[in-house]
């Protein structure tokens, strides 16, 4: 899957998003290659975010201002953002909660973060 601008896989806007035994893989977009959210509520169970793509910030999740995210039992690998966060670009969020989460091997080629890159 891909998106010209935000979230190749998932892009939501003020909105509550739930993904359960879910696998995110080669998605590409700008921002969040797997999934892009402006205000919003992401909650995910065994998901898989892998080989995500994203040109600008975040590879595979790409978390906007007062988003609620919490990953259990997760993993993201093999994740690549030209800018910040391989895995995760998040931008002042109001909630950030991993439980039983790995990062492996994602990056961040020209920015910070080879796995999340958290901004206030």
């Amino acid at each position: 899957n891909s998106a010209q601008i935000d979230g190749g896989g998932i892009f939501a806007l003020l909105s509550s998003v739930r993904v359960d035994d879910s696998d995110f893989t080669t998605n590409t977009a700008v921002r969040g290659g797997g999934i892009a959210s402006i205000l919003s509520t992401i909650t995910a169970s065994r998901a898989n975010f892998s080989g995500n793509a994203a040109s600008s910030d975040g590879g595979a999740l790409d978390l906007r201002t007062g988003d609620s995210v919490v990953l259990q039992n997760c993993t993201a690998e093999d994740n690549v953002a030209a800018g910040n966060g391989g895995a995760m670009a998040i931008n002042a969020p109001h909630l950030l909660h991993t439980l039983s989460t790995s990062f492996s091997r994602n990056s961040a080629s020209s920015g910070r973060g080879g796995a999340v890159a958290l901004r206030q």
